[in-house]
C-alpha cells in the first residue's frame, strides 16, 4: 500500500533535522471560527451528528482524526506522500502540547515540519510518544483512518503517511466544534478547510 510513499530527504538520504524553537513557553490562544463558518459547520454537525456511528474514541484519537482531515492524505491522491509528522505535530496543538505559536513555527517551512528532532538526531519524546498513538490508532480503527509506508518497523513519521476513511470523515463536523481553530501555515497550505465540509 505504501510502495510509492515520498519522504522528505536530503541529498545524503537521511531525515532532515532542522530546529524551529520559539524564545520560551506560549500560552495555548483558544482562536474563534469565524461567526458565519461556526454557524455552518454547527448546523453540519448537527444534521449528520444522527448517521454518524457512535464510537468510543480517546480525545487524542479525536485530534488525530481531525489533523488527518487537514494534513493527511485525501482518497483521490494516486499514490501516498508523507504526512504523519504533519498529522502528529497538528494533533499535540490540539491537545494543548503545543501553543499555536510553536504549531505554526514548525510549519514555516513548506515540505518540513521542524522541531522534530532532538539534538542527538532522535524523536522528540514527544513526537514518538504521538507518533506510536497514531500508529495504534491506524491498527485499531482502520473503517476511520488508513495508513501507508512502513508502519511496523516503524519508519520515522516523515516518511509515513495517513489518511481518512470515508467513514473516518464523518466525525469531522462535530470534532471541529470540539478543538480550537488551527493555526494558518501561509507557506504550506492544509490539504482540506472546512469549507471542503459543506
Amino acid at each position: 500500500m505504501g510502495s510509492n510513499l515520498i519522504g522528505n530527504t536530503n541529498e545524503t538520504g537521511r531525515t532532515w533535522r532542522k530546529h524551529l524553537v520559539p524564545d520560551g513557553p506560549q500560552p495555548l490562544k483558544w482562536l474563534g471560527h469565524p461567526p458565519t463558518m461556526i454557524h455552518s459547520i454547527w448546523s453540519l454537525a448537527g444534521s449528520i451528528s444522527s448517521n454518524v456511528p457512535k464510537m468510543n474514541l480517546s480525545f487524542v484519537d479525536k485530534s488525530l482524526l481531525l489533523a488527518t482531515f487537514f494534513r493527511g492524505n485525501t482518497q483521490n491522491q494516486d499514490r501516498w506522500t508523507s504526512c504523519s509528522d504533519q498529522v502528529v505535530t497538528l494533533s499535540l496543538f490540539y491537545t494543548g502540547d503545543l501553543s499555536a505559536e510553536e504549531c505554526r513555527l514548525r510549519f514555516v517551512d513548506r515540505g518540513y515540519v521542524g522541531g522534530l528532532y532532538n539534538d542527538a538526531g532522535e524523536l522528540r519524546l514527544e513526537i514518538e510518544s504521538r507518533y506510536l498513538q497514531l500508529i495504534n490508532f491506524l491498527a485499531s480503527q482502520p473503517r476511520l483512518i488508513e495508513g501507508g509506508g512502513d508502519l511496523e518497523s516503524p519508519a520515522d513519521p516523515t516518511f509515513t503517511a495517513c489518511r481518512l476513511t470515508n467513514e473516518g470523515l464523518q466525525y469531522i463536523p462535530n470534532l471541529l466544534t470540539l478543538f480550537p481553530q488551527k493555526p494558518n501555515f501561509p507557506s504550506w497550505p492544509d490539504k482540506r478547510t472546512p469549507n471542503d465540509l459543506l
